[in-house]
């Protein structure tokens, strides 16, 4: 197996530890249907919500590059999902991204601040 030139093990172990098991928890606690891990092309969705139809990227930091490739992740996932609805996951949003929040909020991105609770 051939892995991106740019994959973290480090980064990825952080990412799942603060934001993917809690959200995935705290989603299956909702009552929430799920997948995770979604193979989508040549990359992986980290979460698909069957209940809300939301595709979600989560990412181990909230800073402006973090959010904007998680962005571009989503971006590429969507075809692989009818009509999805789009969602970044970050532990809490970094100051230098806090331009980009709502310029995706208006593109119809949720973010997910998992300090500030997911908002089910």
């Amino acid at each position: 197996m051939t892995l991106p030139l740019k994959y973290d093990a480090r980064a990825a172990k952080s990412e799942l530890a603060a934001v993917e098991e809690p959200l995935a928890q705290a989603l299956l606690e909702g009552r929430h249907e799920i997948r995770r891990q979604v193979a989508c092309g040549r990359g992986r969705a980290d979460i698909f919500d069957e209940t809300t139809g939301e595709l979600i990227e989560c990412k181990a930091r909230g800073d402006a590059e973090s959010i904007g490739a998680a962005v571009d992740q989503l971006k590429r996932y969507r075809p692989y999902f009818y009509d999805p609805q789009l969602a970044v996951a970050v532990p809490c949003i970094e100051p230098d991204a806090r331009w980009l929040i709502a310029a995706l909020q208006q593109q119809g991105i949720r973010i997910i601040e998992m300090s500030k609770g997911i908002g089910i």
